[in-house]
């Protein structure tokens, strides 16, 4: 009977414990941080604003920036960052060295083609000479003193001819490399404004994503803490069982080893956190001393674009920058050999070289297109990949939504106790990361497709 009371003393403690919701606090539960609410934000922005209206009056300017708080959304962000950049800075003063280089490469080319005009005038001169000089030699009788000098006067202006000639193909080939980079330099004029533009978009859209990988991570965090919660209680309950000699030291120890795990998991998440925290603050120009705080929010029901694909290949095709330098080239290589053929023979190297070098631009214009056009397919079939897998887990998660909504009643009556309550909690939290991490997903391969749309690779 003595027996048979104290395994009943221990079912009652054990049960006295679950209901009571007693469990450890460990000391790792001071590194939890919450992700920054709108709520929270606006706390914080009005000790902001207290704080830098007690800096005004400080006559120290360090001690004006040390300490402050800077709150912004995405938007926001965003904005400074377009402004912050250098690369779109240094695009400017490349577009303005380009115009200086330009100029100056027209004034150049101009008096290049003066010269042109001068040997291909010299060689018409030579070529005259040439004939009338054959014209009278043929009237001179042979072996006599005025034909001896009229022929040694035939080949001196040979040698004139054929001197001229050469520099008549030298300045022609000048003039055709001329021409050539001009036209491109021209055609970076022309893209300079466009080209602004989609560097501003892809640089945007980088930063996107690393604020949604940032709101994914804070999500992971969350969960995992919420696992090490479960995992506390968890453990308490199993060493009060040991007490009792209702469980094993090992079973312990097996608890012990996947709060480890979890703990490091959160601390690998944190520096993860922080080293996006801070890239974002280096990219917006926030010094370090200077807190960041993002708020982070992502929209529950988020906009499914349907695309299509031979739409964003041809829509692909038309905008991007690179593919258009590459058929300008292959054009300028067709005027690079009509100009060569004005002075090289077919037989002459550098005749045959022009036109090797048109071959090889319209081969490396189609592929660039066959490149481009895989590139494509690749981002579309993957956005079609994660649009599914978004319905899916929207789907799993409004059903274990349902199904957690009937285990709070049964634990609201009773029925059941609170670890079994917190598993199907957590349970709902995991399925609203996989939810959050899907729609992270989807955003980052819409954000690909539509700067694919745009031309931009």
């Amino acid at each position: 009977m003595m027996k048979l009371g104290k395994k009943n003393i221990a079912l009652l403690i054990l049960a006295c414990l679950i209901v009571a919701q007693t469990y450890v606090v460990f000391a790792e539960e001071a590194m939890s941080e919450e992700v920054v609410t709108e709520e929270k934000a606006n706390e914080a922005d009005e000790e902001n604003k207290t704080n830098e209206e007690n800096d005004d009056n400080d006559d120290n300017e360090e001690n004006k920036t040390a300490g402050r708080t800077i709150i912004h959304s995405l938007e926001t962000l965003t904005e400074i960052l377009v402004a912050e950049n250098l690369e779109i800075e240094k695009s400017k003063l490349n577009h303005e060295m380009l115009l200086l280089n330009l100029e100056q490469t027209l004034e150049d080319y101009e008096e290049l083609q003066e010269d042109v005009e001068n040997a291909k005038d010299l060689v018409e001169v030579r070529e005259k000479q040439v004939e009338i000089v054959r014209d009278e030699l043929s009237d001179l009788a042979t072996d006599t003193l005025e034909r001896s000098q009229a022929l040694a006067q035939l080949n001196w202006n040979i040698q004139l001819l054929d001197a001229a000639e050469r520099s008549y193909e030298a300045i022609i080939k000048q003039e055709a490399r001329m021409m050539e980079s001009l036209e491109l330099m021209k055609l970076q004029r022309d893209q300079s404004s466009r080209k602004k533009k989609q560097e501003i978009e892809k640089i945007k859209a980088n930063f996107k994503k690393n604020y949604f990988q940032l709101v994914l991570l804070e999500n992971q965090k969350e969960v995992f803490q919420k696992q090490l919660e479960n995992l506390d209680m968890l453990l308490e309950t199993e060493k009060v069982k040991k007490n009792l000699e209702l469980t094993t030291q090992m079973a312990i120890f097996e608890l012990g080893k996947d709060r480890s795990k979890i703990f490091f998991n959160i601390r690998n998440l944190e520096n993860n956190i922080e080293q996006i925290r801070e890239k974002i603050k280096t990219d917006i120009n926030v010094s370090v001393d200077e807190d960041l705080m993002i708020i982070l929010t992502i929209k529950e029901n988020i906009t499914i674009r349907q695309f299509v694909l031979n739409d964003v290949i041809e829509d692909f095709m038309n905008n991007n920058l690179a593919l258009e330098t590459s058929l300008r080239v292959a054009e300028v290589k067709r005027e690079v050999y009509e100009k060569i053929k004005e002075a090289y023979e077919e037989d002459d190297n550098e005749y045959k070289v022009a036109f090797l070098e048109i071959r090889e631009a319209e081969i490396n214009e189609l592929r660039m297109r066959r490149d481009f056009e895989h590139l494509v397919k690749q981002a579309y079939f993957q956005h079609e990949q994660v649009r599914i897998d978004l319905l899916m887990q929207l789907q799993e998660k409004m059903l274990i939504e349902d199904k957690f909504e009937h285990t709070k009643m049964q634990y609201d009556l009773g029925l059941i106790s609170e670890l079994q309550y917190r598993a199907s909690e957590l349970q709902v939290k995991q399925a609203n990361l996989n939810y959050v991490s899907a729609k992270v997903n989807y955003i980052n391969a819409k954000i690909n497709m539509e700067l694919l749309v745009e031309g931009i690779n």
